[in-house]
C-alpha cells in the first residue's frame, strides 16, 4: 500500500498496460487503486479453470502431478489466494504487497506532470482535430498514449455489483462474480465529479482522449 506511484517503474507498467487505475466503491466509499491489471479479473477461478482444460496447455502441463493439484497450486499462487474477489474478501485484498490506494490529488499530480508533454497543446491538438478534422501527428498518437495509461481503465462498484472496463481488446467483463453484470465500455458518467482527477479545468477535460485509444 506503500506504493511510489510516481515511479518510472510503475509509470512503464502503466504505459505497458500490465497495471492499470481502477475506481471502487464498497461500502458507500469511494477509493482508487492501482493493480496489476490481471488483478482487475474479478472471478479469476473461471480463467483459471478454462486454461487447465484446453488441449494446447495440458499437453505440457507435468504428467507427474495431477492436474487438479496443480490447478489448486494456480489458484492459491493468484492474488493472494483470492481466486473470486467480490464485497467479502475486499479488505484483504486491499493487504496485498502490490494493491496502491492513491489518492485523487495524488492521480491527478501524476497526469498532470507527464514528463516532456506540454498537455494543454496536445488538448488543444485534440479538439481542433475534432472541430476541424485533418491528420494528427505522430507525436499526437505518442503522447496521447502517455495520457491514456494514466486513466482509470476499470470501475468496480461492490456494492451494486457492477463491472466495467475500457480495455477494448480484452473480456475482463467475461468473468464477473455469480449475481454481477460486467460491461466493457465508458463508464466517467459513474464516477463524482470531485473524483474526476482528468478535469484540471472546465476547458481541459483529459477524458477526451479515451475516444482516440
Amino acid at each position: 500500500m506503500n506504493l511510489e506511484i510516481a515511479s518510472e517503474g510503475v509509470l512503464k507498467e502503466l504505459r505497458e498496460q500490465s497495471k492499470g487505475i481502477a475506481f471502487t466503491v464498497h461500502s458507500g466509499q469511494c477509493r482508487w487503486l492501482l493493480d496489476w491489471q490481471d488483478h482487475f479479473n474479478l472471478n479469476q477461478r473461471l480463467n483459471i479453470e478454462a486454461h487447465f482444460k484446453k488441449p494446447a496447455i495440458v499437453q505440457y502441463l507435468p504428467k507427474d502431478i495431477p492436474i487438479e493439484v496443480q490447478l489448486k497450486t494456480a489458484l492459491a499462487e493468484f492474488r493472494g489466494g483470492i481466486d473470486c474477489l467480490d464485497a467479502h474478501n475486499f479488505f484483504d485484498y486491499l493487504k496485498q504487497e502490490d494493491v496502491c490506494a492513491p489518492s485523487t490529488q495524488a492521480l491527478a499530480d501524476l497526469l498532470f506532470s507527464a514528463p516532456g508533454i506540454d498537455l494543454s497543446a496536445l488538448h488543444r491538438s485534440l479538439w481542433h482535430h475534432i472541430i476541424h478534422g485533418g491528420a494528427l501527428s505522430d507525436d499526437f498518437w505518442r503522447e496521447s498514449s502517455v495520457v491514456l495509461s494514466l486513466l482509470p481503465k476499470f470501475y468496480i462498484n461492490f456494492d451494486r455489483k457492477l463491472f466495467m472496463h475500457m480495455r477494448r481488446e480484452r473480456f475482463f467483463e467475461k468473468v464477473v462474480p455469480e449475481g454481477w453484470t460486467g460491461v466493457q465500455g465508458d463508464f466517467e458518467h459513474l464516477v463524482p465529479v470531485e473524483w474526476r482527477y482528468w478535469e484540471r479545468k472546465s476547458e481541459e477535460d483529459l477524458w477526451a482522449f479515451t475516444n482516440y485509444a
